[in-house]
């Protein structure tokens, strides 16, 4: 017994000396090419014998030394050489197991295999994932996940590759275990960043999951749909056309609400929450929305905002009756009315579409437009898409060769046939579509006019557009939609007769109703390098009381000092410079900017000051009130909001405050300006 202890702390003692003599080997290296790496595998490979006490004695002294830095790659080594070298039949299985963690991970399957591990065998491999974790190795640590899949909280992994920002890399996981694909974008749903959004947008569709299992995502999705639409500008109109829009999605009001107030349209936010029932503190004058109130069969714009109906194309200048628009919702009316479409020379066509507020509908298509010569006929696409009869008419109708006319017609037919299945493959026959027509016979160029111009070109009225993104699903519709639905399509056949006349008559046509601008050229002064405006806005300058600016992206900062100040100043959140100079030009507001390329660019006329301070905001500030002289009498001091610019500030208890705000802390900074 004495003698065999004697020999193993030789062997021992051996081990250690061979140690020793690779580690002053290693602190003589710079282990960087391929080759030094092979070098020094072969240099280990050459000192070590097939023993783990040894591989566990030499991983000591690499510590032990406080050689961290090339410790990755003689694991690395040492590995190999144990899954190449150390045979099974030697090594029982509890050893193996005492040391897989001491295996590197490109070698840790191959170890399993070689010695016929189960990883089922492994007790806590969560605390070498959690280590790897630590140590910013999150690729490694998903190799981990991999092999102990079935034996790990694979929710907890979830949540935590997620936060870690880790979640793409991590569907690969999903793609092994689809069971977990639901949960997996729960997680992603409650972590909102963007790119997380997109990938649970991804999984939901590929896995086909059920969007209403995701209520956050969908709530996000919807919010972010009307913001595109009708945020961040928002005018009067748009303002009254989101809540008629909505009006079968009252569950999105209260974001609208939220937007309007941050928009200042508080007179409009108070009415909305007022005839919605809405919960809000906000106060401010009721404003009627004309679009719920007013309806009649015409022009909205003359209906609902008291423009001149003459200004309009209506119906009645064809002499057509509101009894000549045929509403189909019923199939025992498809008969009769495809009836009179085949039997007409040539068809006007259009659509109107469901609008849809997520990413897993494609809102299809409402109603189908079509004017025959006799009558025209509006099909309820909601309620007919599923009629065999219907379908068989409808693809009947493209395959045919009946001429069928239309503005981006072939964008038309390609949505439906997108959402409705019809009865046999469709290839659409005698499509003639107005926007080619129109540049044959007047542009002479590949260009895109609008329905609305060719209208306002060829026949010298306007065509009426604001139904154009109203409530489609709504039923009964409103008079003025069934007005603008129908004329839509009618027109079509109107400008196509108008376009097919002999060159002679379409060329006086063009000459009598195309008509030159004849405005009055507005003269652009320049103040110096720093201040532009037109001439009309001249007298504006001279009265500073009613002085009004808006404040491009770069100068945030800016806007809560001139709201200080008691200056009405709106604020543009993201950088469109069209918009910028419309509503600057709308409004008569003052554009404050940094942007050379945009101050110097001849498209864009509205007012502007170029800020040539490019310090901190206080003396940005100090320029705009030394360049337009500023004097505390000619604004009212601290009573406009900072955050909404609303004109008026009002006292209350910090209680009460905080239910309306969303920030804990309100702060009033005090700006002192000379006279």
């Amino acid at each position: 017994m004495q003698q065999d202890n004697e020999k193993i702390m030789q062997q021992d003692h051996s081990v250690e000396q061979q140690s020793q003599r690779i580690i002053a080997h290693l602190t003589r290296q710079n282990i960087k090419s391929k080759e030094q790496r092979i070098e020094l595998q072969n240099y280990i490979g050459k000192e070590f014998h097939d023993s783990t006490n040894k591989i566990q004695l030499f991983q000591d002294l690499i510590h032990k030394n406080n050689l961290p830095n090339i410790k990755g790659i003689v694991d690395e080594i040492l590995s190999q050489q144990l899954v190449e070298k150390l045979d099974p039949n030697q090594i029982q299985i509890k050893n193996a197991l005492d040391i897989w963690q001491e295996i590197h991970i490109d070698y840790l399957e191959i170890y399993f295999q070689k010695f016929q591990i189960n990883p089922k065998l492994i007790k806590d491999p969560e605390q070498r994932i959690n280590q790897l974790i630590l140590k910013k190795k999150l690729s490694d640590a998903m190799r981990l996940i991999y092999i102990f899949i079935d034996q790990i909280d694979i929710l907890y992994y979830i949540e935590k590759f997620i936060n870690l920002n880790y979640a793409n890399e991590f569907q690969k996981v999903i793609q092994i275990r689809p069971q977990y694909a639901k949960n997996f974008t729960q997680f992603l749903c409650k972590n909102q960043a963007t790119q997380n959004q997109k990938l649970a947008t991804e999984i939901i569709k590929k896995y086909e999951l059920n969007k209403n299992d995701f209520p956050l995502l969908i709530q996000l999705q919807n919010k972010q749909c009307v913001d595109k639409t009708y945020f961040p500008q928002i005018s009067e109109y748009e303002a009254f056309r989101v809540e008629e829009r909505l009006s079968n999605y009252k569950f999105m009001l209260p974001h609208v609400l939220n937007r309007m107030i941050e928009h200042n349209l508080i007179d409009h936010a108070f009415s909305l929450a007022k005839r919605q029932n809405l919960d809000t503190q906000i106060q401010g004058k009721y404003i009627d929305n004309p679009l719920l109130i007013y309806d009649d069969f015409g022009a909205t714009e003359a209906i609902c905002f008291k423009e001149h109906k003459e200004d309009y194309i209506l119906f009645e200048d064809f002499g057509i009756k509101q009894d000549d628009i045929i509403f189909i919702s019923e199939p025992e009316n498809l008969d009769e009315a495809f009836k009179q479409i085949f039997e007409s020379k040539y068809i006007g066509f259009d659509s109107e579409f469901k609008h849809y507020f997520d990413e897993f509908d494609n809102g299809g298509v409402a109603i189908v437009q079509i004017a025959a010569d006799h009558k025209i006929f509006i099909f309820d696409v909601v309620k007919l898409e599923k009629n065999d009869q219907f379908l068989f008419y409808l693809t009947k109708l493209f395959n045919c060769d009946l001429l069928k006319i239309g503005h981006s017609v072939k964008n038309d037919v390609k949505e439906l046939k997108v959402n409705i299945k019809f009865t046999e493959e469709v290839i659409p026959k005698n499509l003639i579509d107005l926007v080619d027509l129109y540049n044959e016979k007047i542009t002479k160029k590949q260009t895109s006019v609008s329905l609305f111009n060719q209208t306002n070109n060829l026949l010298g009225k306007k065509l009426s557009k604001k139904e154009c993104f109203s409530n489609w699903e709504r039923r009964p519709l409103y008079k003025r939609q069934i007005h603008y639905a129908a004329m839509d399509a009618f027109i079509c056949r109107v400008l196509f007769e108008k376009l097919t006349l002999d060159d002679g008559q379409l060329q006086g046509l063009e000459y009598q109703n195309i008509k030159p601008n004849r405005q009055k050229q507005n003269r652009l002064i320049r103040v110096g390098e720093c201040f532009k405006y037109e001439q009309d806005f001249e007298q504006i300058l001279k009265e500073k009381h009613v002085q009004k600016f808006v404040v491009d992206t770069m100068l945030k900062k800016l806007v809560s000092f001139l709201r200080n100040l008691g200056i009405d100043t709106e604020y543009m959140e993201i950088q469109d410079y069209n918009a910028l100079n419309n509503l600057a030009a709308k409004e008569k507001r003052i554009i404050i900017t940094r942007d050379k390329k945009f101050f110097n660019s001849e498209k864009f006329t509205a007012p502007c000051y170029l800020i040539q301070n490019d310090g901190d905001t206080e003396e940005q500030y100090d320029e705009i009130a030394n360049y337009f002289k500023f004097s505390k009498n000619d604004f009212n001091l601290l009573q406009r909001c900072v955050k909404c610019n609303y004109p008026e500030v009002k006292k209350m208890q910090r209680k009460d405050a905080l239910q309306i705000l969303n920030f804990k802390t309100v702060m009033i900074i005090f700006i002192f300006i000379g006279v």
